[in-house]
């Protein structure tokens, strides 16, 4: 078993602080930490994305519609 924590983790290739805490063919799990007020700029995924809140709130405007994200809620 091999223990991934923020320390250890990889860096992702792009300017925000985000940490690869799995790597696969199949699964990528990043987690992501933001700042208040922070930006990330519109853009698409070329898969698809599972996003749960684990502090805070988030607004994500998404092409049709906004959500705001919660403590705890979970999206796919």
């Amino acid at each position: 078993m091999k223990i991934i924590s923020l320390s250890n983790a990889p860096k992702v290739p792009f300017d925000i602080e985000g940490f690869f805490m799995h790597l696969s063919s199949s699964l990528k799990v990043i987690h992501l930490c933001l700042q208040p007020e922070q930006i990330i700029p519109p853009h698409t995924n070329p898969f698809d994305v599972v996003s749960c809140l684990i502090e805070g709130k988030l607004l994500c405007k998404l092409e049709k519609f906004k959500v705001t994200y919660f403590y705890g809620m979970w999206s796919k």
